[in-house]
């Protein structure tokens, strides 16, 4: 994410400031039950963020996680410090989530969803209708990644349309192929869109065949 983030940054002229964040201290902090310890580790990334936009007055665009970008909003108003957009990942994005940032926290700001990993790239979100009802879909980078919702007992299947089933990627790269991959997550398969002429993935979430439930730390 941060080679990624410094390359647009690059190709658009600008620079990168990056945060360091160690979620899977924050996952042990929770596990033990030390919420004051991880609440407090959170303060601190804010604060940082904090130091970097106040000194900085040609930030336009950030890239965070809905946890660290209701904290930072409760702090300041982020279209006062020049932020024209805002990208925001992870499962814990909800339609709820999703329709709170654009009318409440960051209203006039351009909110784009992302969703991905180091085997998929980056993700982009359908373009916003509010026909969707504020739901989070996805649509895979083809042809580096191509995701598939597959039956939840049978991999060979997709579901319908409009039906949830396990996410399956496929990646393809100069360096690697790895085909037919389940990941942790699960969701709902979406038609294709006019920029994305191929299926989406809609309400992302943890797979819920796992016998635990997954922590997410500061996301």
């Amino acid at each position: 994410m941060r080679l990624a983030i410094e390359h647009l940054a690059q190709f658009r002229g600008g620079i990168a400031f990056c945060v360091d964040l160690d979620p899977r201290w924050v996952i042990k902090c929770i596990k033990r039950g030390e919420i004051q310890e991880a609440n407090l580790y959170k303060q601190h990334c804010i604060d940082q963020a904090l130091t970097i936009l106040r000194s900085n007055d040609n930030i336009q665009c950030m890239f965070t996680t809905p946890k660290l970008l209701e904290a930072l909003c409760e702090k300041i108003d982020l279209a006062h410090y020049g932020i024209k957009g805002i990208f925001c990942g992870g499962t814990e994005l909800t339609p709820q989530f999703h329709r709170f940032v654009r009318e409440e926290l960051a209203p006039g700001v351009d909110f784009v969803p992302t969703y991905g990993n180091t085997l998929m790239g980056l993700a982009t979100h359908k373009p916003f209708d509010p026909k969707d009802n504020y739901e989070i879909i996805y649509h895979s980078p083809q042809p580096r990644a191509v995701v598939e919702i597959v039956n939840f007992d049978d991999a060979t299947k997709k579901v319908e349309y409009g039906q949830q089933g396990r996410v399956m990627l496929t990646t393809l790269t100069k360096e690697t192929f790895i085909p037919r991959f389940l990941e942790r997550d699960q969701a709902i398969r979406r038609p294709p869109c006019e920029p994305y002429p191929w299926d989406g993935a809609g309400n992302v979430q943890h797979y819920s065949g796992f016998a635990s439930t997954v922590v997410e730390g500061v996301y």
